[in-house]
């Protein structure tokens, strides 16, 4: 599927045109950019500056149209010596 198939499907699925769901559809794009199974949420979150809160919505939408799904382990932070 090409990106503009995919960005047309995204629109019809979460509405588009008014300025809301403009941003809805921006801080979405900006979060799927970031998830490579890598960062945290609360790291991207960092990254596209936006408030970690304002990104939960979006990661739920995602995960039940099966767009992202939720990594089984969490990061693990290696201690200092």
């Amino acid at each position: 599927m090409s990106f503009k198939t995919f960005s047309r499907k995204i629109h019809e699925k979460w509405g588009a045109g008014s300025k809301e769901s403009i941003e809805q559809f921006r801080l979405m794009m900006n979060l799927i950019s970031y998830c490579d199974g890598t960062r945290t949420l609360l790291e991207i979150a960092s990254l596209i500056e936006e408030p970690f809160w304002e990104l939960i919505p979006i990661v739920e939408k995602l995960v039940f149209h099966g767009l992202l799904v939720q990594k089984d382990t969490p990061t693990t932070l290696t201690p200092y010596s």
